[in-house]
């Protein structure tokens, strides 16, 4: 058809019934059939996501009033013992953030098998006790893409390079801090798995000119001035998964429409940026 598709976070992992080769051969079978098709992807071993996703679907029937209600009844609980399971690896792989209540925050960076011996009850019961106190805010980071097979989808010319960033409680999924850098410093500088000119472009223009985002996503007259000047020889991210928010290395200035936002690799406080919707700059 003449719909686009564009398949976002799409990355193998090793829970994947599908190989790397098997998926992206998909994606290029498609596309010698004349489908518009591109793709996005992250460098990290670690996804981030709502907690509430472990919760199946027939819970959300009624929106997040009728959840509650399934989250306190014994007989939603029963249920939700049943069918709740952890969507890879097992519950000690999720580790929990973004709490609101000062009393919950001894459980950010915790495992959820963690959080549930503290409180002396079962995961379920710690997710629907929790989510409930928390109005259903938790999000958790956990293992995600298989590494070994990570660089044969961010290479591949169909697909853009994002963040997927969330910046939710004190333990956000690091790539939130460290992707572009990370990009930078191992797939350009330490692999050459992408000369700087392709990698700049995946991180840029391919998702600017996908959205339709005007006036961005390329340096020229005219164009909005949302530039970064970093250092090629030195760009990285110092951030992990136990100390993620820390911002990158060899990042010395950052215009956003124009306005420099960092100077000498500190921030100046301004606050440059707009939201951005297709058609428009």
């Amino acid at each position: 058809g003449e719909i686009p598709c564009h398949l976002t976070h799409f990355y193998q992992k090793l829970t994947h019934s599908g190989s790397a080769e098997q998926l992206l051969g998909l994606v290029d079978e498609t596309v010698a059939q004349g489908q518009d098709v591109t793709m996005d992807c992250f460098h990290y071993a670690y996804s981030s996501t709502r907690l509430l996703i472990l919760i199946p679907e027939w819970a959300f029937n009624g929106g997040p009033e009728k959840l509650k209600q399934v989250l306190r009844s014994p007989e939603g609980r029963e249920r939700l013992r049943q069918e709740i399971r952890p969507r890879s690896g097992s519950f000690t792989d999720l580790m929990l953030t973004n709490f609101k209540h000062p009393h919950n925050r001894k459980f950010e960076g915790k495992s959820l098998a963690e959080a549930a011996d503290m409180m002396e009850k079962s995961e379920v019961d710690t997710i629907c006790d929790l989510s409930l106190d928390e109005d259903l805010q938790i999000s958790y980071v956990s293992p995600g893409p298989n590494l070994a097979t990570l660089p044969d989808f961010i290479t591949h010319p169909r697909t853009m390079i994002g963040t997927d960033a969330v910046l939710l409680g004190e333990y956000p999924n690091p790539r939130s801090y460290g992707t572009f850098p990370t990009i930078l410093a191992e797939y350009v500088r330490e692999e050459g798995r992408l000369t700087l000119e392709e990698a700049i472009r995946k991180m840029t223009f391919m998702a600017a000119h996908r959205l339709d985002i005007r006036e961005r996503g390329m340096l020229r007259d005219g164009m909005k001035a949302d530039i970064v000047v970093f250092d090629p020889q030195t760009v990285k991210s110092p951030s992990t998964v136990r100390d993620p928010k820390q911002f990158p290395i060899g990042i010395e200035y950052v215009l956003v429409n124009g306005r420099i936002v960092v100077d000498q690799g500190q921030h100046t406080g301004v606050l440059a940026g707009r939201g951005l919707r297709h058609g428009r700059a």
